[in-house]
């Protein structure tokens, strides 16, 4: 009888820890991406996490929450896509945009980066809408 009880109260413990542990894994997948902004920028370095473009900074968010619930070893390739979306988002702004209106206030009407492009940056003056807006 002694063994009997043993045997159950080593269940009901068991019982209880796992009842613990879907707690705490349904919690930690309720948090939403923004709950890992402070790793980031830990990670970046706040002075640099903080100049990002708000769309950058929320690509990082995702990117990370999204790998907190895929932990496989190969599964990173679907978030690659979404990390290049911010820095492609940083790109643009900071560099692309920054060039394409010193062209323009240069007085460039076409740049096509030596007729290397297909679509070029600015055609007849102005910019070239196609694939230039920032994510």
């Amino acid at each position: 009888m002694q063994d009997w009880k043993q045997d159950f109260d080593n269940l009901e413990d068991s019982l209880k820890a796992g009842q613990i542990e879907m707690v705490r894994l349904i919690e930690h997948n309720r948090r939403s991406a923004v709950t890992h902004e402070p790793y980031i920028a830990a990670q970046l370095g706040d002075p640099l996490y903080s100049r990002l473009h708000q769309s950058t900074q929320r690509a990082l968010q995702v990117v990370e929450y999204l790998y907190n619930i895929n932990q496989e070893p190969d599964g990173f390739a679907l978030f690659a896509v979404r990390m290049a979306q911010g820095y492609e988002n940083e790109l643009t702004l900071r560099i692309i945009w920054p060039f394409v209106t010193e062209l323009l206030a240069a007085g460039t009407r076409v740049y096509d980066a030596g007729g290397i492009s297909k679509e070029p940056l600015i055609r007849r003056g102005k910019i070239n809408q196609r694939g230039m807006t920032p994510h």
